[in-house]
This record gives structure tokens, sequence and C-alpha cells, in this order.
């Protein structure tokens, strides 16, 4: 199901990829599950449900290191993207809440 949720968000089909990713977090409440909701619901504006599972990521991520071949920001790309989970749902907490997360 996890496979099928970034599939769909990388054809755009965000919708899908909330309704996928929400069935895999549900049945596996990772990190990584929560990280992937959360962008769902940012994809689809749904950013009051995004923030407390950006918020809870980036509490408890432990610096992971994620690849995806996909940029919210830009797209797809062709090659696989690295980033640190934790830094990422930080950022996308300041972009979101317009204000810098500190840890608490």
């Amino acid at each position: 199901m996890e496979q099928q949720a970034e599939e769909a968000g990388q054809a755009g089909d965000w919708a899908r990829e909330v309704a996928l990713a929400g069935a895999s977090y549900s049945k596996s409440a990772s990190l990584l599950n929560e990280f992937n909701l959360a962008t769902a619901y940012m994809h689809t504006g749904q950013n009051a449900l995004a923030i407390p599972l950006y918020a809870d990521v980036a509490a408890n991520g432990q610096y992971t290191d994620v690849i995806a071949q996909y940029n919210y920001r830009t797209g797809p790309r062709p090659a696989r993207v690295s980033y640190n989970m934790t830094d990422e749902a930080n950022r996308r907490l300041t972009e979101l809440t317009g204000q810098a997360n500190t840890p608490g």
C-alpha cells in the first residue's frame, strides 16, 4: 500500500494518495507513513491535518534519511532525492505555519 500511495503522489493523484497513505498509516503508524500522509494532506490543501503530523515527525523523526523520487515542489524527478525526514518536516512546518518549529 505504501508503494501505491507513493506512485499516486508521483502521478499527482493526491486524493488517491490521501486514501492510500491514510490506510497505510492506519495499518502501520510509522513515522514514514505519517510523513507521507502529511504530504498528501498538504497537497490537497488540508494543512490543518498536515501540521500536527509534521510536528510529530519533527519531534520524533530521529533524523531519519529518506529517499523519494518525487520532489513536492517541482514534481517527479528522474533521480532519487535523499533528505533528512526530521529536517524536512521542520521546513514544511515553517512553510505551513510561517513560524520556525522549535523542539519542545
